[in-house]
């Protein structure tokens, strides 16, 4: 009986051709519908790079100087962290942070999405348009689908025909050497203030950049393919960094 029970229910399941991630996908879509669909548009520009390229710091500038709105994955991980650091959701949380393994796209989305509503609301801008500079986020293939499960369900999965208003207006990439990025982290490490992380010493960085470039690496040639991507070269100075930066984000309509 129980065999055919699990039968009865996997024909069912199939028949409906939901599956239990497009159905947390949906879920996750429309719990944020309401405070985004008065929105005009969302453009957003993904920002990724290597440990220590300098995404985060440019992409402060590219949002104080721009008038952008800026958020970053690994911050609000790490917030996300600290709220629930006693629960088996935060312990798993720190123990992918701390081995440089990527934390399940349903976390980093909704908290993306909570932020991003959260940002435009508190701006005044949640009855315009509002545009994102989001770093560190998508890590890897699955975070591209996991973003692209936070349309409407019978979308079609590719970048054209997100939403308007989740436009992704393009990515840019943080060009840097594995040493360079070395470097930065580790003196970085040494420093006090807000810039000092946790995760930043060698065992840790050497582990961040093999997720480099096992997991980010092929979800950067997606974005080739896609006509999405903006390659900076990021091992000059901060200010002749941000001037690449930003003529991108013009090409991009930020």
């Amino acid at each position: 009986h129980c065999n055919r029970s699990l039968q009865l229910l996997s024909s069912c399941c199939q028949c409906q051709t939901i599956s239990l991630r497009q159905f947390s996908q949906q879920l996750l879509y429309y719990s944020s519908a309401s405070r985004i669909s008065s929105i005009n548009e969302w453009r957003i520009a993904f920002v990724l790079g290597k440990p220590g390229s300098g995404k985060g710091t440019q992409g402060q500038l590219l949002a104080s100087r721009l008038g952008l709105h800026h958020l970053s994955a690994g911050e609000l991980l790490r917030s996300e962290l600290k709220r629930l650091s006693d629960t088996p959701t935060g312990q798993d949380i720190a123990n992918r942070m701390l081995t440089g393994k990527i934390v399940p796209s349903e976390i980093t989305c909704r908290l993306l999405l909570d932020n991003m509503a959260a940002s435009a609301v508190s701006s005044g801008a949640c009855k315009t348009a509002a545009s994102f500079i989001i770093d560190g986020f998508p890590r890897n293939l699955d975070n591209w689908l996991g973003w692209q499960g936070c349309c409407p369900p019978d979308s079609v999965s590719n970048a054209a025909d997100l939403p308007a208003n989740l436009s992704v207006a393009g990515v840019l990439l943080f060009d840097v050497s594995d040493e360079t990025c070395l470097s930065r982290c580790l003196e970085r490490s040494g420093s006090v203030g807000v810039g000092c992380r946790a995760d930043d010493n060698a065992t840790t960085l050497a582990k961040r950049l093999q997720s480099y470039s096992a997991d980010t690496e092929p979800v950067v040639g997606e974005f080739q393919r896609l006509g999405l991507l903006h390659r900076i070269d990021a091992s000059g100075g901060v200010e002749t960094v941000y001037q690449l930066a930003k003529l991108a984000c013009e090409k991009m309509r930020l």
